[in-house]
């Protein structure tokens, strides 16, 4: 049988305090004070555009170098003349997605009819989408997408 022997070897050593720490009571150093920096101007923006932007033409998209698609002037202010009233209760707008709070749906797409071309939903062609399908779903009499 084994038995190892535990030698005592003294006290515990700590590498507490540091020795850079100084000695004595623990005191915390005075806060550096801050010096006022000059005020900061607000940004020069450019001066807004004399003429609104012609809905009909296409605008260019922020990258990619193609063009965003055409926005549906007609079909924004349609859509923008609607009320919950007239969407049924439950609107299936396109396979997956079905409208189940008609107010809410009609809050958000009257906001992003609002933002315009330049709306990021519009730079990417989901606003006119959702509004080719509106059209589709309420008036379905018609075989192809809108097209302006």
């Amino acid at each position: 049988m084994c038995v190892k022997r535990r030698v005592d070897r003294g006290p515990l050593r700590t590498n507490w305090p540091p020795p850079w720490l100084p000695a004595g009571p623990a005191t915390a150093p005075e806060p550096a004070k801050i010096e006022p920096v000059a005020a900061v101007s607000a940004p020069i923006l450019p001066p807004a555009p004399s003429d609104p932007p012609r809905l009909s033409l296409p605008i260019p998209a922020a990258g990619g170098g193609r063009p965003a698609p055409q926005w549906p002037a007609a079909l924004a202010d349609w859509a923008l003349l609607l009320t919950p009233d007239d969407l049924p209760e439950r609107l299936r707008l396109r396979p997956g997605t079905v409208v189940i709070d008609r107010r809410r749906f009609l809050a958000w797409l009257r906001a992003d009819i609002l933002r315009g071309p330049e709306g990021p939903r519009a730079m990417y062609g989901a606003i006119q989408s959702d509004l080719r399908c509106l059209r589709k779903a309420l008036i379905p009499d018609r075989e192809e997408p809108y097209v302006e």
